[in-house]
């Protein structure tokens, strides 16, 4: 059940967001040669996860993540990205402060690549991949350690001003129409992220 907003926080800026996969990584799935996949191979899964639809679901996934592989559609997070949305329109509602999206896709390069998991942008929000685990399973190379700079002034930004905008990587608040929502990735930005009908596909695959 989605609750109400209290009054009162009606002028508090608001962020909300999911990574890519949540729960639906290959993390557990132990497919950890997604990227090594021929093209028949990856023809071959798509077909049995999407049937008749899979042209259409490789190219929406195409359309709003053009910097991932096609295979990785097969783990997008189908569950928790609604909600998110769900929350995000019904803080608009009656918002007087600015409402920011976030959707977090890093892939962690190890074991052959990892599709951003549940919490997986956590390490990155508090500067933190200098801790030995957690610098082994990211990788610790200057994409990371970059991408790291960015999640953590973000969120510092945020809780100073409100505003999660830094210099070169400006944040648009979010709008129902416009879908404003920022990327985080080796290569960050907003885009018009209107991924329901990509949601609607994957939803039909799992019913």
């Amino acid at each position: 059940m989605l609750r109400e907003f209290c009054d009162w926080a009606d002028a508090i800026p608001y962020i909300a967001g999911n990574v890519m996969s949540e729960f639906n990584s290959n993390l557990p799935k132990a497919e950890f040669d997604k990227n090594e996949w021929t093209s028949q191979q990856i023809d071959e899964r798509l077909t049995a996860a999407f049937g008749a639809k899979k042209a259409e679901v490789v190219a929406e996934f195409s359309k709003l993540q053009p910097h991932k592989k096609v295979q990785d559609v097969l783990f997008v997070d189908n569950r928790f990205r609604r909600g998110a949305k769900l929350m995000l329109a019904r803080k608009l509602e009656k918002a007087r402060a600015p409402v920011y999206s976030y959707l977090f896709t890093f892939e962690y390069p190890v074991n052959g690549g990892v599709t951003a998991f549940h919490c997986s942008e956590i390490a990155f929000a508090f500067h933190a991949l200098n801790e030995p685990h957690t610098r082994l399973a990211t990788g610790g190379a200057p994409a990371a350690l970059a991408l790291q700079d960015r999640v953590s002034q973000a969120w510092v930004n945020f809780a100073r001003s409100g505003n999660p905008s830094q210099p070169g990587l400006a944040w648009k608040p979010y709008s129902v129409t416009g879908r404003e929502t920022m990327v985080f990735d080796t290569v960050s930005e907003v885009r018009a992220l209107d991924d329901d009908r990509l949601q609607a596909l994957l939803a039909e695959r799992r019913a």
